[in-house]
């Protein structure tokens, strides 16, 4: 199989996934506009557990690019905030940013609950 259908493959397994987690409900959410829908969302849930990960990447060929995703763990990495419930399930999954970020830094980025 050459690149190119492998590619459109991937994608169409991809929108498959998405439309099974999105019809079953168990698509993560993965932006709020503010702190109400977040409070809103979660208020059924008695305990969350919020964590972040890490998804290696080719190292970029711009020096650039490289120190930001550079993680500090002699790799380059994608990071991205997870929140899930006591069950394991996902509930809410972030946009991935340059692995350079602190986990805590990375939260604060996505949720700045402080200011309401």
């Amino acid at each position: 199989m050459d690149t190119a259908n492998a590619k459109r493959y991937q994608d169409r397994g991809i929108a498959v996934l998405q439309e099974a987690l999105a019809t079953s409900g168990y698509l993560p959410k993965r932006v709020f506009a503010n702190v109400v829908e977040f409070k809103a969302y979660f208020k059924q849930y008695e305990t969350l557990l919020i964590g972040a990960t890490e998804q290696r990447v080719q190292r970029p060929q711009d020096y650039t690019t490289q120190k930001e995703w550079y993680s500090g763990k002699k790799a380059h990495t994608l990071k991205g905030v997870v929140i899930s419930t006591k069950t394991r399930r996902i509930s809410f999954l972030s946009r991935f940013q340059s692995g350079k970020q602190h986990d805590h830094r990375l939260l604060k980025k996505f949720f700045s609950l402080d200011k309401q």
